[in-house]
């Protein structure tokens, strides 16, 4: 009867007689519960409204005024491609004249200035 016990070779592992019976955690899931997986549905209406870039969503508000209008973020976004570039470009116009006198025939005095200020408050240059 003993021979009926051990697996072939004759020696008995415990450990793994138990192991070839536990069930595995894929053994445990029914075809049902696979079947009740929920995916998110994103309804027609947002899904036909193109996403926004951050800079688009960011660049009105870096400024101590107003919000920058429409027209204003399209203007800056054309001199400054990046959040990065608008920076850089507002640390050279505190510096350069001829920098500012660009930034503020795009964006209009105040503007250009409140976005210089709204720079230098940040990063303190």
């Amino acid at each position: 009867m003993a021979s009926n016990t051990l697996p072939r070779g004759g020696v008995h592992h415990p450990a793994l007689s138990s192991r070839a019976h536990a069930p595995t955690q894929s053994a445990n899931i029914r075809p049902a519960q696979a079947q009740n997986v929920h995916i998110p549905h994103t309804s027609t209406s947002q899904s036909s409204i193109p996403p926004k870039r951050a800079v688009d969503a960011l660049l009105p508000t870096c400024t101590i005024g107003r919000p920058l209008t429409e027209t204003q973020v399209v203007n800056l976004s054309d001199m400054a491609g990046s959040l990065r570039e608008v920076m850089l470009l507002a640390m050279r116009a505190k510096m350069d004249g001829s920098v500012m006198t660009e930034l503020e025939g795009a964006l209009g005095e105040a503007a250009a200035q409140g976005v210089v200020q709204f720079f230098e408050n940040e990063f303190e240059f």
